[in-house]
């Protein structure tokens, strides 16, 4: 199947998905890659201007580690200071 954004090949997931994501509201009853989902979908659902979108996906993946140790319970909320693990 073709992202109807890039018009690239839309990959196989690792769950065996290989229809992509909903591409709405960037293009009507389309189906996108994961790659136009992060970068131009996500956003536009959001409101976020398309010059941020780069800095919060880096964000994302500078601290997905800390943010799963968060969820699982393994460090707390007070104990985060911008993404950093507080020190004192």
């Amino acid at each position: 199947m073709e992202c109807c954004l890039c018009k690239e090949e839309i990959e196989v997931n690792e769950a065996g998905w290989a229809e992509g994501h909903n591409a709405e509201p960037v293009v009507v009853e389309g189906r996108c890659c994961t790659k136009c989902n992060y970068f131009k979908v996500l956003p536009a659902r959001m409101g976020f201007h398309p010059s941020k979108v780069k800095d919060m996906m880096f964000d994302l993946m500078m601290y997905e580690e800390e943010a799963k140790k968060f969820f699982k319970g393994e460090i707390e909320e007070k104990d985060l200071v911008y993404g950093k693990l507080r020190k004192d």
